[in-house]
């Protein structure tokens, strides 16, 4: 029986996008075995386009799925579809809704191909997608902006969405 054996445990990385998992994830597959997500690898839970946010968020309560499923594309040691049947699996395990889970599965079935040549490509060029968490900034590095520099921050970024939306229109 597929199941998980640990708890998620995670951080947001710098970059505002991704998510470092700070302890040993482990999900048990009924045919591949143990899966084990290593301590600093990067999340990005489920990788949703920005339209179809709404309904199916990026986190739920199919993110351990898809923190498994984001493993298994990285590190490529089972097929493509293999990993999809995983995630599949491993959503039902988390108590996903059916209808949710098989329109997750129906759409990396579709466009997973996308993902799994870009991990394919950056294992090649051996970009890092496992951080030593012990060295991110702590939290006080990432405190927000506060008083004249929040202002300003907040007028350059609408400033230059203005700007951008004015280009587009043109």
């Amino acid at each position: 029986m597929s199941r998980f054996l640990t708890r998620l445990d995670v951080t947001p990385y710098v970059d505002g996008k991704s998510w470092v998992v700070l302890a040993p994830f482990k999900y048990e597959d009924d045919k591949l075995g143990v899966i084990t997500v290593p301590v600093g690898f990067l999340t990005d839970f489920a990788s949703t386009p920005w339209w179809s946010r709404p309904v199916f968020p990026s986190t739920g309560y199919h993110q351990w799925a898809a923190v498994i499923h984001d493993w298994l594309y990285w590190i490529q040691a089972c097929s493509r579809a293999e990993a999809d049947r995983v995630f599949l699996e491993a959503m039902r395990v988390s108590g996903t809704l059916l209808s949710k889970r098989r329109a997750m599965w129906r759409a990396v079935r579709i466009g997973g191909w996308w993902a799994w040549g870009l991990n394919a490509r950056d294992r090649k060029a051996e970009v890092a997608r496992i951080v030593d968490p012990n060295k991110l900034p702590a939290p006080t590095d990432l405190a927000p902006r506060r008083g004249l520099d929040r202002l300003a921050a907040i007028f350059f970024a609408k400033t230059k969405a203005a700007a951008c939306l004015v280009l587009a229109l043109r």
